[in-house]
């Protein structure tokens, strides 16, 4: 049979912690170097020459997404809907959310028609021929800066 020992350990016995602070130490060496690297890159690339003239060769313009715009209106109208609806089956509408209500009724149907006419001006078949030729023009002269040549018309007689 194992003997079982009992050890006594008074209430006076200190525990001894060791902390290693070398990680924290190496954490903060890695980021000092990566800033005194960032701080060597800032200052050669004050030295480089290139794309001086860069603003005055190339004109940027940044439109908003139509598309995402839409798509959040839609959202929201979306979530306002479905908010009422389970008000409305609880205990009804009240005098403002039924104003509520109508102006969301209105907005959708706006939305609606602004989205319709966008694709209406956009499609090229219900465009005329004189509004094709000068949205011809103006993009032939944003990507040439040349205006564009015209184009004889044919006659009956050229067959």
């Amino acid at each position: 049979m194992p003997s079982t020992r009992k050890t006594n350990v008074s209430k006076k016995t200190k525990l001894n912690v060791k902390y290693d602070f070398r990680t924290a130490q190496d954490r903060q060496s890695k980021t000092e170097r990566s800033l005194e690297a960032d701080e060597l890159l800032a200052s050669d690339a004050l030295d480089v020459e290139i794309n001086k003239d860069l603003p005055s060769k190339v004109d940027v313009h940044v439109y908003p997404s139509i598309h995402s715009m839409m798509h959040n209106a839609y959202a929201t109208i979306d979530s306002e809907f479905r908010q009422l609806s389970r008000i409305s089956q609880g205990s009804g509408l009240d005098h403002y959310q039924s104003k509520h209500f109508t102006n969301m009724v209105n907005s959708y149907a706006k939305l609606m028609q602004l989205e319709l006419d966008i694709r209406q001006s956009s499609d090229l078949e219900a465009q005329s021929d004189e509004q094709i030729q000068r949205l011809a023009e103006q993009a032939y002269k944003k990507l040439t800066g040349k205006k564009m040549p015209t184009v004889n018309k044919k006659n009956k007689n050229d067959g």
